[in-house]
């Protein structure tokens, strides 16, 4: 079995101040236009958010920050390879369907208005904060990576033991973010 990773990696003061990362099954225009709405998309499938104390302590300025957001159940919900589930989370069938579908989008937010924007993802109710939405061409050190880890389960055992991460960076080439070599 694999275990389907989205990580997200970029400098931490860059956006200057706290920012959440959306990832969507399909691209943005099919979501709200309103960013306030996104967490409660049906494309929505996880985010990563980056609570950020800024300005920076002095030599902080270039720190590099990830998050990670397993996407096996979107996965399975959304993929048109469903029977049987194992056959869903099969490379060949996930690295061109996240080729196709997997989109993100960046949104500030005042650090006193996270925890609402972590609640309401949590617990999909509406929220009040008005995070505004960076153009990604003033967010490059943002890379956006999907791995998979292959997870074995031994007789008696009660978790699996994981495998080396196998990285995907043709997934989100060509994309705002895109993976670096």
């Amino acid at each position: 079995m694999l275990e389907w990773t989205v990580r997200t990696h970029c400098k931490e003061y860059e956006l200057g101040g706290s920012f959440s990362i959306l990832l969507f099954f399909f691209k943005l225009p099919n979501v709200p236009d309103d960013p306030s709405k996104w967490p409660l998309d049906s494309h929505y499938i996880g985010a990563f958010h980056a609570m950020v104390d800024y300005p920076p302590e002095e030599g902080n300025e270039d720190r590099f920050i990830s998050g990670f957001v397993h996407i096996n159940e979107p996965i399975l919900k959304r993929s048109p390879q469903q029977s049987p589930p194992s056959n869903a989370l099969k490379v060949e069938h996930v690295v061109p369907f996240l080729k196709k579908n997997l989109y993100w989008g960046v949104m500030k937010v005042r650090t006193r208005e996270l925890l609402p924007i972590l609640l309401a993802t949590i617990a999909h109710s509406r929220r009040q904060a008005d995070g505004t939405v960076p153009d990604l061409s003033s967010f490059p050190s943002l890379e956006v990576m999907v791995m998979a880890t292959p997870l074995t389960f031994y007789p008696g055992s009660e978790y699996p033991e994981a495998g080396e991460p196998v990285l995907y960076p043709e997934i989100t080439r060509g994309k705002p973010g895109e993976a670096k070599d």
